[in-house]
C-alpha cells in the first residue's frame, strides 16, 4: 500500500513540475530558446560545407543532372555547390554521359553558360567527357584489409557464443 501511494505522488510531482515549467516557459515569449526556422543554424552551415566539398570532389554530371541539352535544378544545385566549395584550383567538371550522345556538346556549353552566368572566368573552370578518374578506387586492398576488421571470437548478434569476453567476477578479459 505504501509503495503504491509514494509512486501516486512521485508521478504527481513530476506533472506539478512539468506543468509549472510550461507554464514560466509560456508567460515569457522572449526566452524561447528556439531559433526562427528562416535562421541558418550552425548545424546547417556544416552540412551545406560538407556537401559542397563532396560536390567538388565528385565533380560529375551525369544524364540525371540535365532535361534534354538544358541543365535542370539538380544540375545547377550541384555546380552551385561545386563553385561554394570555394577551392582555388581550377574546377573541372566531368560529364559522365553515355558513349555517342548526341547532345554531348549541348550539354557541354550548357555547363560552361551556366558557369559563365555564374561569374566564373573560362580560364577558372574546365568541362571534360568521361567519369572523374580520381573517383575511382581499386577494391583489393580494402578487400586486404577486411580479416584485419573481423573479431572471430565476436558474436555479432550478441548473446551467443563469445559474446562477452569478461568471466564472471573476474576484471580482467579472457
Amino acid at each position: 500500500m505504501m509503495d503504491r501511494l509514494m509512486r501516486k505522488n512521485v508521478i504527481l510531482a513530476g506533472f506539478a513540475t512539468i506543468a509549472s515549467l510550461l507554464l514560466v516557459a509560456c508567460q515569457n515569449p522572449e526566452s524561447s530558446t528556439f531559433q526562427p526556422e528562416d535562421e541558418l543554424r550552425s548545424v546547417d552551415m556544416v552540412a551545406n560545407a560538407q556537401a559542397a566539398a563532396g560536390a567538388r570532389a565528385d565533380a560529375m554530371l551525369y544524364p540525371m543532372h540535365f532535361d534534354g541539352a538544358a541543365l535542370n535544378s539538380l544540375g545547377k544545385q550541384k555546380l552551385e555547390m561545386m563553385i561554394a566549395a570555394g577551392n582555388k584550383a581550377t574546377l573541372v567538371v566531368y560529364l559522365d554521359l553515355p558513349k555517342g550522345d548526341a547532345m554531348a556538346s549541348d550539354r557541354t556549353k550548357a555547363v560552361g553558360d551556366f558557369l559563365g552566368g555564374k561569374g566564373m572566368q573560362a580560364s577558372a573552370f574546365k568541362v571534360e567527357m568521361g567519369p572523374n578518374p580520381a573517383s575511382h578506387n581499386m577494391s583489393q586492398p580494402g578487400i586486404a584489409r577486411l580479416s584485419k576488421t573481423e573479431n572471430p571470437g565476436m558474436s555479432s548478434e550478441g548473446g551467443g557464443e563469445g559474446g562477452s569476453t569478461m568471466a564472471a567476477g573476474s576484471d580482467t578479459a579472457k
